[in-house]
């Protein structure tokens, strides 16, 4: 069955592996985020240290529009971009 699979894929070997490592990459991401805002909240907001609250927050907020503008990227522009291919 796996390799009936990957013989559709033959053709598309370059943009399978983008499509894949884009995934790969965007589910590490995803994970990340939720352990960067656990340490903001559990080390950041005892210790009341405002600046670096505020820091951290704005370094998160960031951090989510990169993921999403990354997540876009990979799977509207670059499968339409590699599709020639």
């Amino acid at each position: 069955m796996v390799k009936r699979f990957f013989s559709y894929y033959k053709p598309y070997k370059k943009l399978f592996a983008l499509d894949f490592g884009c995934a790969v990459i965007a589910a590490l991401l995803e994970l990340a985020f939720p352990l960067a805002v656990n340490y903001v909240i559990d080390k950041l907001l005892p210790g009341k240290d405002f600046s670096m609250i505020i820091t951290a927050s704005l370094a998160l907020l960031f951090f989510y529009f990169f993921k999403y503008i990354y997540a876009i990227y990979c799977h509207v522009f670059w499968p339409h971009a590699w599709s020639k291919y």
